[in-house]
């Protein structure tokens, strides 16, 4: 063989043996693969990370949706579930637009949502991952479950006895009631009432009240005690005549005598104390009708009174059961028009105006969660106290008319039922 022939085939044998660039090429083409490809995970993931929260926010939204419909609407197991799977659709804005059906389970008065979704991924593929998985799990406390305390201090003054007010204000009361208690299903549940105008009428110890035997059941109508009792929930002293309230005009234990008190013990405006005796309050608010004139800081006086465990009524909780909430819902349509003892001795309704304000702020100072309504109220002076005594601009609620304030009432219910805690 020609001798330049073999040497230039050895030439190229080494020359292929040194020449790299084909390897580099096919390396970097690898690595530039697996770069892409990690790249593409963390955009993937960041992705399903973003709908792993839009489902979290809906789970908890269906939750507290069920739960609330679990203890009002009387559902059964299957209607609760296709109800979460609408409320699912609704509200989720997620890359799978309604097509997700959460899993619902009631257990021990919780109600779980859990929701599952494969999140389709776009450069991850090349690394052979399709989707993602993400879960989300949500439970919420069904609130028929709670315990509360809640006095109803309902303005029973003449005013009331037009264009069936005080028609509306029993029928809204009694639904709120029914609606809460649930045909015994929460038991968990007191209320009382306090049905004020000019006086109120109840049965204290008589070592309670000015001038009266103190070893007796005292039971009269009344006004409120001097100031600066009038505006605390503080245990008279039966020493002390300045801290007691004073009688209204007198009446014998037959619901017979002279003055205003016999109105309201014909007309049934009787204080009652807390009680899970649902049925006593809902014919007592079906029994009661209007007489004379305002006097609201006496009406929330003796709401506090009723809801505080201090004596003179032992019903209620101690504060420091932080599972029982309690509630005063305050309503009335007017202003005051009573006169009410004030700093050194003075006796106005002035005095009356300013006491509310303090008892509000007394009252939610010991926790109390104060609910005010305005009805059919033409008074701005006094409608803007209402909604400062209230515990939030949340509780503070308006209704010009007999089905406006039908709806108050259903909206209060809800807020009652629960602000509903999430348990994660």
């Amino acid at each position: 063989m020609d001798c330049s022939i073999v040497a230039r085939r050895k030439f190229r044998i080494r020359s292929f043996g040194q020449d790299q660039q084909g390897t580099v090429a096919i390396l970097f083409g690898l690595m530039a693969l697996s770069i892409f490809g990690i790249i593409g995970m963390a955009i993937d993931y960041s992705r399903a990370y973003s709908e792993r929260s839009h489902l979290q926010k809906t789970a908890d939204s269906v939750a507290t949706s069920v739960a609330s419909a679990a203890a009002f609407e009387a559902m059964e197991q299957s209607e609760l579930e296709a109800f979460a799977a609408s409320m699912f659709t609704a509200n989720y804005n997620g890359m799978a637009g309604g097509s997700i059906s959460p899993i619902v389970n009631i257990v021990d008065g919780l109600v779980k949502v859990t929701t599952n979704y494969s999140v389709p991924t776009t450069i991850s593929t090349v690394l052979g991952f399709d989707t993602i998985s993400v879960s989300t799990h949500s439970e919420a406390v069904i609130p028929a479950m709670m315990k509360a305390e809640i006095v109803l201090v309902l303005d029973y003054s003449g005013s009331m006895d037009s264009a069936g007010k005080y028609d509306a204000m029993r029928d809204a009361s009694i639904k709120l009631i029914d609606d809460l208690y649930q045909n015994g299903a929460n038991p968990n549940l007191k209320f009382g009432l306090v049905p004020f105008s000019d006086h109120i009428y109840l049965s204290l110890p008589g070592n309670y009240v000015v001038g009266q035997d103190p070893s007796g059941s005292w039971t009269n109508c009344l006004q409120d005690r001097p100031y600066p009792h009038n505006t605390l929930n503080d245990e008279p002293i039966s020493s002390d005549d300045t801290t007691k309230w004073t009688s209204g005009a007198p009446v014998d234990n037959g619901g017979s005598g002279s003055g205003v008190c016999p109105e309201y013990l014909s007309r049934n405006l009787v204080v009652a104390p807390l009680t899970d005796n649902i049925t006593s309050i809902k014919s007592q608010l079906s029994s009661m009708t209007p007489y004379a004139n305002t006097h609201i800081a006496l009406g929330m006086a003796m709401g506090w009174h009723l809801i505080s465990p201090a004596a003179p009524f032992t019903e209620a909780a101690d504060y420091t059961e932080e599972e029982t909430k309690k509630f005063i819902i305050l309503l009335t349509d007017g202003r005051q028009t009573e006169n009410a003892k004030g700093p050194a001795g003075s006796l106005s309704v002035a005095d009356g105006e300013l006491n509310l304000v303090t008892l509000c702020e007394n009252a939610k100072n010991a926790n109390i969660n104060v609910v005010t309504v305005a009805f059919d109220l033409q008074d701005l002076p006094t409608r803007n106290r209402l909604e400062n005594c209230a515990s939030s601009t949340s509780y503070f609620f308006e209704a010009e008319t007999n089905s406006d304030l039908a709806a108050v009432f259903a909206e209060i219910t809800g807020k009652l039922a629960g602000e509903i805690k999430l348990v994660k």
